[in-house]
């Protein structure tokens, strides 16, 4: 998107509250996006804002940190939330669990014009259900398992990419994978777990009668097996550093420095509390069904029903699926620094080639299994989870997984920790 797009988008959401009769603004977080809101607000409608928040940049006298917003409870307030990023997900379940009966939430969708036209287009693919979320969490498992059900069609390739690459050639692609003649009559859905941070636009361009899937697992087991993922794929600019500090050794050493990258940006992928909730405020609480890792394993037919039912088969097109096919299960490391960069370019390469050529999945997928088992070696991944790590991965999640809890109506204990 360009400057004038998201100053775009800002300044419709600010629109949109202004005419709902909102007069005292609360703007989240501060930085680029916030700076913007604060101009068009102050210049464009002569509006002073009452309070500016941010959880990292505060100083309690011009920007707040959130818990410590020193609100008049006597007012109404409007909070514009203008990040694009999962810290604005975290940011809206805050501001309802806090301040929630006194306020009214926007928050700025940033769709470019491009993107407008494609999601108001009346060509759209129509999805019976999405699996949005999350990556290591047993979706590619979910895949596999669905596609045994001949009533259900997903596409050979897992992952599209569309919602993250919404554009036209993103549509193409979309239509190749879902072909009318191989869709016809069957429950049509699609796995795509790193699209959790997208719930607005799969709102805009699939719409809210879509049944929403969400995996989530163990964090421990999760965080850790998504550092693996990652440590597969050294050539990751993000978190290269990282690796070349440990000239490649991976080890709990390295995995702590991953933690604790970035103010902790590695581990914000699974905010689940944060990001189902987002989704559920699209979508709505009876369209999105969270699914324990644990329970499917252990109870695999019962969810397994249960999960047909909810995408919309009938009793009589559900399929027996009572062993749960494992996979991805990548307990191994590069054997140098060198060889895993190769790889990851050799990756690099293939996504490239298979985002054009949607038909190569799976020929692809097992030449670079087949590269990657060259080049690495077994790894004990549990080695890791050194108490001063878990420590790490609890003190950041806690209240992300109590707020799931209250989401399941379930504890967890016992189960996740």
């Amino acid at each position: 998107m360009t400057e004038q797009e998201e100053m775009l988008c800002i300044r419709e959401t600010i629109d949109t509250a202004v005419k709902d009769g909102c007069d005292k603004f609360v703007i989240v977080p501060y930085g680029r996006f916030g700076a913007m809101a604060k101009d068009i607000l102050n210049n464009e409608y002569k509006i002073d804002e009452s309070f500016i928040v941010d959880n990292f940049k505060y100083d309690n006298k011009t920007i707040f940190k959130l818990d410590d917003l020193p609100l008049d409870k006597s007012l109404s307030y409007c909070f514009i939330i203008v990040s694009k990023d999962y810290i604005g997900m975290e940011f809206r379940t805050k501001i309802e669990d806090k301040y929630g009966d006194n306020s009214k939430i926007y928050k700025v969708e940033y769709l470019s014009d491009e993107q407008k036209e494609i999601c108001n287009s009346s060509d759209k693919l129509k999805l019976d259900f999405f699996c949005c979320g999350f990556g290591k969490c047993g979706t590619t498992s979910l895949d596999n398992a669905l596609k045994s059900n001949p009533n259900i069609f997903l596409p050979e390739m897992k992952e599209t990419m569309f919602l993250s690459r919404m554009n036209k050639v993103g549509v193409r692609l979309l239509k190749k994978c879902f072909k009318e003649s191989e869709t016809a009559g069957k429950v049509v859905g699609e796995i795509y777990p790193h699209a959790a941070v997208y719930p607005e636009r799969a709102y805009r361009y699939y719409g809210a009668d879509t049944k929403i899937i969400f995996m989530v697992r163990n964090l421990y087991s999760a965080i850790s097996s998504m550092f693996m993922w990652d440590v597969q794929l050294f050539g990751n600019k993000k978190n290269m550093h990282i690796f070349e500090e440990n000239d490649g050794h991976v080890d709990a050493t390295m995995f702590k420095h991953w933690l604790e990258e970035g103010s902790n940006r590695n581990l914000k992928v699974y905010n689940y509390n944060s990001i189902i909730r987002e989704w559920i405020y699209y979508f709505g609480r009876d369209n999105v069904k969270i699914v324990l890792s644990e329970d499917l394993f252990a109870n695999t037919k019962e969810v397994m029903d249960d999960v047909q039912r909810f995408i919309g088969l009938e009793e009589s097109k559900i399929v027996d699926i009572s062993e749960f096919p494992h996979s991805n299960s990548n307990g191994r490391v590069s054997k140098d620094l060198h060889s895993s960069m190769v790889y990851s370019k050799i990756v690099d390469a293939m996504n490239l080639a298979i985002y054009n050529f949607p038909e190569t999945f799976n020929d692809f997928t097992k030449i670079r299994n087949e590269v990657w088992e060259e080049i690495s070696v077994p790894f004990d991944r549990k080695s890791l989870l050194t108490e001063e790590n878990k420590k790490i991965i609890w003190d950041y999640y806690e209240a992300e997984i109590h707020g799931l809890e209250e989401l399941l109506d379930r504890s967890l204990e016992g189960i996740w920790y």
